[in-house]
């Protein structure tokens, strides 16, 4: 069960982002959260954390001419639970949109998580992958 768990605590967190909900996005942070993504400054650390790396995407989006930016996770390579604590890696594909523009990535996305009184809260999430290409 905690296994499941965990997948629908990072399905909601996903489906959050790319709906523009970010108040529920951002409810699935821990208050000592890391984010580290390929967009500058590459890394977001504690109570802001968040809402940060939020902001930079929009700020990337609009700089780069963006209307739209969508995260697919696939099946979870890996799904780790030891009592209170979690770690998940999902292949995705990242889609990137615009005027005249889509571009995809492939790539990972790694978390860790915590069980809290809510459920389970990410305390870390790293994205790896190729640079969108056409």
């Amino acid at each position: 069960m905690a296994h499941q768990d965990v997948a629908g605590s990072i399905d909601h967190f996903v489906n959050a982002v790319n709906e523009g909900e970010y108040g529920a996005a951002l409810a699935h942070f821990t208050p000592d959260a890391t984010i580290v993504e390929d967009i500058p400054p590459y890394r977001w650390q504690g109570p802001q954390a968040g809402s940060q790396w939020l902001a930079a995407m929009g700020e990337n989006a609009a700089r780069s001419g963006l209307t739209g930016i969508a995260m697919k996770l696939g099946d979870a390579t890996r799904v780790e639970v030891d009592s209170d604590n979690a770690y998940a890696v999902y292949a995705a594909v990242l889609t990137l949109s615009g005027d005249d523009l889509r571009l995809q990535s492939g790539g990972c996305l790694t978390f860790t998580l915590q069980r809290g009184e809510t459920g389970w809260l990410i305390n870390a999430l790293s994205w790896g992958g190729a640079a969108p290409q056409p």
